[in-house]
């Protein structure tokens, strides 16, 4: 039953990386006065343009990042400390055990709405509006990875005598549960289906799998769907509604994305007692700048004020250049993310794990730490965050070792009979060269050094490493789904959760061929046993870490994946700000906190 298994740690998806955050209040100097616009707008730099300002379709963190000021959730983060604050809802929700019914061992959220909260166009903000996004998420002709977050929900009642509160009960016991039902960001329903297609069909009969099943084919299900993810509501400004502070009204493709403040917005009269709805500029220009040099030269005239993701070469030069010294400050707030390169399990090339395994005694990623990342990372050995205490760290580092890489390939049948430095075997039939590609987009730095890296040792073995750029969106809808890689750099970040769960990243129901997350196309019985044992066991704190240590040992084992490295964000800004909010949420920072001086 993988639809009540796959929790998403997509963790990008409702919640981000937290441990605590700086509130910058004195920079280090001093520039020019510059004119009111200026002073009440925020430039972001982003390296990749946001695939779509809808929550329950992006799969970006780029969009994360816009639609986040534009649809707000029943709680939310506060950037500070990382703690889940109320938002939308009134307060904490009351929660209880079920001591009987249909929902007997499982629990009941109930929340309350804020009166104030209401929409742009002025209707409140109605307890029907969450369940109407659950409706959206669980319709099966909908295509969302949040859906898999939140299949141990059992049903949603709304309070008949108060149309702003109701109570979610759980059928099933999930680590993560409250944190995904609390940010779960929410549609207005009046807006996103005006005819009214969903309001006929019972969560509880989409929530079953099986009859969920059955209505694929209903007509107003589909109807519905194509309206959803209709292309104007991905990224046109009229067609986009949400309660937060900022109203998206501008989106040029590869140029960029501008939200300006709402009137009258209903969250400013909470903000002096209440500092999660600050949100002072007037307008956020996300501006789309993939080169790095560019956005340095950006930096320094001031056509940028924040950038993050920087890469380390890029950041380290900003901060010894005098230009940079005098009008930038350099954050580096420890942001868990875990960089690796995915190896594809299903590609001819890469099936048989000794392949997968010679690969990792191919590349030395003690000298890539130590000549790119000036001492902002560290190396890793699975995916699990390093400062975790069910990491395992009795799995030891592979080392650089290219006559045992020979040895393996050998052992899998790769060789190179004719001499020609390539490596080759039959494989279903045909002759096929051991030549492996890695996909990225161009100016990555870390994929072209890892590469770079990879290519000259890799040689040496009879192994050919050829990298492809291509930009990000097109691997991403092109490449992953039709199985077309060998090897995509990337990466996947926490949230402040006590636990992990990488049931997207690892799940054979999770396969990128389907639509999923887990893009090594990585696996087992075992393994997806592993998965469901963590995600389901909410009383013993000793079953689970065992549980976690065993999945990270058959991981290892199946290497799905070249660990690179954890390391903190770098964010470059400008110090034309009195005050600024760096955070451990990723990316880093949270422009909506920014005074200019």
């Amino acid at each position: 039953m993988f639809r009540h298994l796959n929790k998403v740690l997509c963790l990008f998806l409702f919640t981000s990386i937290v441990v605590f955050t700086n509130c910058k209040t004195d920079p280090k100097t001093s520039t020019t006065s510059t004119s009111n616009a200026t002073n009440t707008t925020v430039s972001v730099g982003m390296i990749t343009e946001p695939d779509a300002v809808h929550p329950i379709l992006s799969r970006t963190r780029y969009g994360r990042t816009v639609y986040s000021h534009v649809f707000k959730s029943l709680l939310q983060n506060d950037p500070r400390d990382g703690k889940l604050v109320p938002f939308v809802a009134k307060a904490q929700p009351e929660i209880k055990t079920v001591e009987e019914g249909e929902f007997k061992g499982g629990k009941s959220y109930t929340y309350e709405i804020r009166p104030e909260a209401v929409w742009g166009d002025g209707k409140p903000v109605l307890a029907s509006d969450y369940l109407f996004t659950m409706k959206a998420i669980f319709n099966p002709n909908v295509k969302t990875a949040w859906v898999s977050l939140l299949t141990f929900i059992g049903d949603i009642q709304i309070d008949p005598n108060n149309p702003k509160r109701f109570t979610v009960y759980t059928s099933s016991c999930q680590i993560r549960e409250d944190e995904a039902l609390a940010t779960a960001q929410f549609y207005p329903e009046h807006l996103y289906d005006p005819k009214g297609l969903m309001k006929s069909i019972s969560f509880r009969d989409l929530a079953d799998e099986s009859k969920a099943k059955e209505l694929k084919e209903n007509a107003q299900l589909k109807e519905f769907a194509t309206s959803f993810g209709a292309p104007e509501r991905l990224r046109e400004p009229s067609s986009i509604h949400g309660s937060g502070p900022y109203k998206l009204t501008s989106f040029k493709t590869k140029d960029e994305v501008v939200l300006e403040k709402k009137e009258n917005w209903w969250g400013d009269q909470f903000a002096d007692k209440e500092p999660i709805f600050t949100a002072i500029p007037k307008k956020i220009i996300y501006k789309i700048v993939p080169d790095m040099t560019t956005a340095s030269a950006m930096l320094k005239d001031g056509e940028l004020d924040i950038m993050g993701e920087m890469t380390p070469t890029d950041y380290n030069g900003l901060k010894q250049n005098k230009v940079g010294q005098e009008k930038l400050n350099f954050e580096s707030p420890a942001v868990p993310v875990i960089y690796f390169c995915y190896l594809n399990t299903k590609s001819p090339k890469l099936s048989d794990k000794r392949v997968r395994r010679a690969l990792t005694h191919l590349i030395d990623m003690d000298k890539y730490i130590e000549d790119n990342m000036f001492g902002t990372a560290i190396r890793v050995n699975n995916p699990f965050p390093p400062h975790r205490p069910y990491y395992n760290k009795s799995l030891p580092m592979p080392q650089v070792d290219i006559e045992k890489a020979k040895a393996l390939l050998d052992d899998a049948g790769w060789i190179d009979a004719n001499e020609d430095g390539v490596r080759e075997k039959v494989v279903n039939g045909k002759k096929m060269d051991l030549k492996i590609e890695i996909k990225s987009r161009p100016k990555s730095e870390t994929a072209n050094a890892i590469a770079a890296l990879l290519k000259s040792t890799a040689k040496k073995a009879g192994v050919q490493i050829d990298l492809i750029h291509k930009e990000s969106n097109a691997i991403r809808k092109q490449d992953i789904p039709a199985g077309d890689y060998d090897i995509i750099v990337g990466g996947i970040g926490f949230t402040p959760s006590r636990y992990d769960d990488l049931t997207p990243y690892l799940h054979t129901k999770g396969f990128a061929s389907a639509g999923g997350r887990n893009i090594a196309n990585f696996g087992n019985a075992k393994s997806d046993a592993l998965l469901e044992a963590i995600t389901t066991n909410c009383t013993d704190d000793a079953a689970r870490n065992k549980a976690y240590t065993q999945l990270q040992e058959i991981v290892y084992d199946e290497c799905p994946f070249l660990y690179i490295m954890s390391n903190n964000a770098r964010i470059a800004v400008s110090n034309r700000f009195e005050k600024t909010m760096i955070s451990k949420i990723r990316p880093g920072y949270f422009e909506n906190y920014f005074v200019a001086k």
